[in-house]
């Protein structure tokens, strides 16, 4: 009989299999709740990168350019208005390195480049096939770490217009230039303008119509108007062109840098012996003295009367 009790008392009321499990507090669910939003964000960081890296690649293979590359350059877009017509404006497209996330105030150069009639278009890509490309190897990028601005000129056009009906793209270069400058890792005083080919005779017309605002010039295989020699006389500026490029004759470079020495200036001129029209391959390396010169170039030396280095 008692055996039967302790039965019914052992079966009575529900059996605690362990201790109880305390209610979350608020603490842990905000920490859920954040490290739930960390992985959440993680994912989508993850997924991004993915995405750009796939997109890079698919671009590369259509434009024939390295993905690191076009990784390596943001994309980025100005609106300019046209001189002739104030209510008309133009969009015009263009990749910029930045500088380092680490850089100081004012440590970081920056190199304009001016690409030539093969990579026109809309496509923001091609201009980036030649120097661009160069610039962005690891060897290179450690010896003259700068930013990079590089626009794209439409197809059909060039770098600066005669007629004031027509857009001049190189308004635009100045816009970007401007916008630009407003990261104050730039330094202001090293802004430095380059250009092969065609965008060797835009960078011609682009410093003799603002020659304040370029530390240096270093036109490759190219050319311009003899009578821009006064405006450029100031500015330190090395010319290079291959001595047997038949795309655009040597004399073109030639005929400018007499014209700058008529006018009182002292630029530098070498001329590639056995070289066609693909000098900049020449320039741009890692052992380059243009690029040692030009990145020693200095705008505040020039402004206050110290002369820059002497012509060679």
């Amino acid at each position: 009989m008692n055996w039967f009790r302790l039965m019914d008392a052992g079966t009575s009321g529900p059996t605690q299999v362990g201790p109880s499990s305390p209610p979350l507090t608020l603490r842990r669910k905000v920490f859920i709740w954040v490290l739930a939003l960390l992985m959440w964000g993680l994912a989508n960081v993850v997924a991004a990168a993915a995405i750009r890296i796939y997109e890079s690649l698919k671009l590369g293979e259509t434009y024939d350019v390295p993905g690191s590359v076009i990784r390596d350059f943001s994309e980025r877009n100005v609106r300019v208005e046209l001189a002739i017509a104030k209510e008309k404006s133009f969009e015009m497209w263009y990749r910029y390195r930045p500088p380092g996330l680490l850089a100081g105030r004012h440590s970081t150069p920056l190199l304009i480049y001016l690409h030539g009639a093969g990579e026109r278009g809309v496509d923001n890509v091609q201009q980036l096939r030649l120097v661009p490309r160069v610039l962005s190897e690891s060897e290179l990028k450690a010896e003259f770490p700068c930013a990079v601005l590089a626009p794209q000129c439409p197809a059909r056009h060039s770098w600066g217009s005669d007629g004031l009906a027509r857009p001049d793209f190189l308004d635009a270069v100045l816009v970007m230039l401007d916008e630009i400058l407003e990261d104050s890792r730039i330094d202001p005083n090293r802004v430095y303008l380059t250009g092969f080919s065609m965008g060797s005779f835009g960078s011609w017309r682009l410093a003799a119509r603002t020659p304040d605002r370029f530390a240096a010039v270093l036109p490759i295989a190219g050319g311009g108007n003899e009578e821009w020699g006064q405006q450029l006389s100031n500015v330190p500026l090395w010319a290079v062109h291959g001595a047997e490029d038949e795309a655009v004759s040597p004399e073109q470079s030639r005929r400018m840098i007499e014209a700058i020495r008529q006018a009182g200036g002292n630029p530098r001129y070498t001329e590639l012996p056995e070289v066609g029209h693909g000098s900049w391959d020449d320039v741009f390396h890692v052992n380059s003295p243009y690029l040692s010169w030009m990145f020693m170039q200095r705008l505040n030396q020039r402004s206050t009367g110290k002369p820059s280095a002497p012509a060679g």
